[in-house]
């Protein structure tokens, strides 16, 4: 699987998400408008909708960084070895390690592990 494809997914299951999301808000709207109280049914859908909502927003960051992470270390495995500054890979890591803090523990281990592994 390829970043690609992975991008494709996550592009595919954000696009269900806003359609389910737009399908409860209307739901809402109708109990709303009907004077009905919120069902029982809808309460637990709006909490399923925002789990969801951050469980995608955390997977696409930490692919994101992921593929970021991949692209420059191809790109210092390209160059000479005089011209690889480890400064610059140093900073790369770090912000690498920190634009993932907000996902979860796992997903943070794997990548500090293939940051780990270049260093």
């Amino acid at each position: 699987i390829s970043y690609t494809d992975v991008e494709a997914a996550l592009a595919g299951f954000e696009n269900r998400y806003q359609q389910l999301s737009t399908k409860n808000k209307l739901i809402l709207r109708f109990e709303f408008l009907a004077g009905v109280e919120a069902s029982c049914s809808s309460m637990p859908t709006v909490q399923i909708m925002e789990e969801l909502r951050n469980t995608l927003s955390e997977l696409s960051v930490f692919w994101r960084a992921a593929q970021n992470w991949d692209k420059a270390v191809e790109k210092q495995l390209r160059q000479s070895p005089d011209m690889i500054r480890v400064v610059d890979l140093q900073r790369e890591a770090h912000a690498t390690l920190r634009a993932i803090r907000c996902c979860p523990q796992e997903h943070q281990l794997l990548l500090r592990k293939r940051v780990d592994a270049f260093r």
